[in-house]
């Protein structure tokens, strides 16, 4: 190994990452969105060696404990927001039509079933 040390499994002071970001809720959104980052490509902020095995979590809360994440609620502008709106009417649209659907498929096995016992025992 070079002078240089790898962080493939770097050891995390998570009360160190606590005292920069106290909502813990928001850490572990932070370091899974990075980790994932990282899994799918994007490179580290802290010295790793890529060419052996990476702990992704790791990384990401070695990067936010060295402050090289910063973690934050960004606002949405209004024009999001309204999508964002537009996009959950119509996702629950969406809903409604499959659970429609649903119901009507049960009914007309329902029916069908029951149009199959009165023909039984008409014949009978």
């Amino acid at each position: 190994m070079s002078s240089l040390e790898y962080n493939n499994f770097p050891e995390v002071d998570l009360h160190k990452v606590l005292t920069k970001e106290p909502n813990r809720f928001l850490v572990v959104t932070a370091a899974a969105k990075r980790a994932r980052q990282i899994k799918e490509g994007a490179r580290p902020l802290i010295p790793v060696n890529l060419a052996e095995p990476l702990n992704y979590v790791a990384i990401a809360l070695k990067e936010i404990e060295e402050g090289k994440i910063d973690i934050g609620i960004s606002e949405t502008t209004d024009a999001e927001a309204d999508y964002l709106q537009e996009l959950d009417a119509s996702l629950e649209e969406e809903l409604k039509q499959q659970e429609a659907a649903a119901e009507s498929e049960k009914a007309e096995k329902k029916a069908a079933k029951d149009k199959g016992k009165k023909n039984k025992s008409l014949s009978a």
